[in-house]
Order: structure tokens, then C-alpha cells, then sequence
């Protein structure tokens, strides 16, 4: 989960180069170098705390790479500030507030508070009514994605803790989803996400 997130900020990073480079203004060219520069010491807190191998792309990152490579400025403002840094926002503060390391609880609070920022830098620079069709057209699809992403992300921590320590049976397996506040998935409904 850590080697994901060390990757989500360095997409961040690219993000903000794209948009840095793509501003209409100088003060939205600083406010991305700020933010990016907020995301490269996001790297730096969570580097230390990777296993060695870790920091291979996982499919969500992937998938991050190429709406940074293809979006807009516009559309990208949206899905990738507005969206996925509000999701940061909760997710980060719902592990720093599960976390029984103290260094890792503060390193993840910092993370939900700067998510908040960037996030409503987002909310700043987002114009829906600059918004085309096309762009209209690449939020559904990225949108649909990145909810069935995240979707299924319980299973793969679940698969990952199976993998590692061995559950054992189903109600080891519907424990471990109670745990993480998910429910189990119905049979064979996220096939791309379990693997």
C-alpha cells in the first residue's frame, strides 16, 4: 500500500511538470511548481519505509502515467486534484489514524494535509465550463475506471495479506474484509483487480 502510494506522488510530480508547463499564468505556473514540489517531498517521506523491489508501477499507477500523458490541462485539473487528491485527503487520514507507528502516523497525517491543499488548489484552477465534449468523454471513462479501481482495491490488500501470512479459511478472509471496512466481492467481480 505504501509503495502505491509513493507511486500516486510520483505521478503527482509528472502531473505537475505537464501543468506547470501547459499554465496560462505565472501564478498557475508557481502554484504547480509548489504543489510538485510538495510532491517530491511526499516521495522522500515514504521512500525510507519501501522494501527493496517495491517501487515497480502497480496498474493504478500505470493507469495514472496514462491520463498524464493524455488529458488536458482541464480535465486532469479535475480528475487528478479535485478527485483523486480529495480521495487522498481521507484516505491518508483514515490510515494515520489506524497506524501503530508514531513516525508513520505523523508522515501520514502530513500527506492528508497536504492532499487538502492541492486539493483545493484543484477546486482553484478547475473550470468545468472550459470542459469539451471530448474532455466530458474522457472523465466518464477515466471516472468508470478509477472507481472500479477503486473498487476493488480491498482485494488486493486482502490477496496480499493471504499471500504473505496465509488466512487461511473463508472466515479468516470475511474477517480480514470486515477489518478494512470492505465487504467481499461477489464471485468474479473484479477478475483485473484480484490478480
Amino acid at each position: 500500500m505504501l509503495a502505491e502510494s509513493w507511486g500516486i506522488e510520483c505521478r503527482g510530480i509528472d502531473y505537475c511538470a505537464r501543468m506547470a508547463l501547459t499554465a496560462e499564468d505565472d501564478d498557475e505556473r508557481r502554484l504547480f511548481g509548489l504543489v510538485g514540489a510538495d510532491e517530491a517531498r511526499h516521495t522522500g517521506w515514504l521512500a525510507p519505509w519501501l522494501a527493496a523491489g517495491e517501487q515497480e508501477p502497480d496498474p493504478f499507477n500505470r493507469f495514472i502515467a496514462g491520463l498524464t500523458e493524455t488529458g488536458t490541462p482541464q480535465a486532469l485539473a479535475f480528475l487528478l486534484q479535485v478527485v483523486l487528491e480529495g480521495f487522498g485527503i481521507t484516505h491518508y487520514r483514515a490510515l494515520a489514524a489506524h497506524c501503530r507507528d508514531a513516525g508513520m502516523a505523523d508522515i501520514l497525517q502530513r500527506l492528508s494535509q497536504d492532499e487538502a491543499r492541492h486539493h483545493a488548489a484543484g477546486l482553484a484552477v478547475f473550470r468545468p465550463d472550459r470542459l469539451t465534449r471530448g474532455d466530458r468523454r474522457f472523465l466518464a471513462d477515466a471516472t468508470q475506471v478509477f472507481l472500479e479501481m477503486i473498487r476493488c482495491g480491498p482485494q488486493a490488500v486482502v490477496a496480499a495479506l493471504d499471500k504473505g501470512i496465509g488466512l487461511g479459511d473463508q472466515s479468516d478472509v470475511a474477517a480480514t474484509f470486515s477489518a478494512i471496512d470492505a465487504e467481499p466481492p461477489a464471485p468474479s467481480s473484479c477478475p483485473p483487480c484480484a490478480a
